[in-house]
Formats: structure tokens, sequence, C-alpha cells
């Protein structure tokens, strides 16, 4: 598997963490029909550019997207 590969998966999740909010990493698995190392390693991806973070819905390991604050923008 390529970092390029990767990366891609790991658009796919993002694109899907921006729709949903929330999932759990079994929810990504169904959704994207990828294969746990292909879902561990997308998530590392994003988890390494500080793009989500991981919490715990209903006992299950859950991923959602990480909210940075504004900034504030001066015209």
């Amino acid at each position: 598997m390529s970092r390029f590969d990767i990366s891609r998966h790991a658009g796919v999740i993002y694109y899907l963490l921006e729709q949903k909010n929330c999932l759990s990493v079994k929810d990504i698995k169904v959704m994207t029909s990828g294969d746990e190392k292909q879902i561990l390693l997308a998530l590392g991806w994003l988890v390494r550019d500080n793009r989500i973070v991981f919490c715990s819905e209903n006992g299950e390991l859950s991923v959602r997207l990480k909210r940075l604050p504004m900034t504030e923008i001066h015209y």
C-alpha cells in the first residue's frame, strides 16, 4: 500500500466525517468497504495531520473531526 492509497482513504474518511460528524471505526469500515488495515492507516494519517480526535461512543472507539478555533480576521 502506497502513501497515495493511504492519503486517498484518509480523504474518503474525512469526507464521511464532514457529513456524519462522529463515526465508530466499525461504521467507517462498513461505509468505506475498506479493510481494517487501510482504515487504521488512514486514521493514523488524519491524527498525524491533527484533523481528527478519538472519542468513545456507546463503548465503541469513534472518531470525529477536530474543530479548529476560528481565527480573527482583520480587513
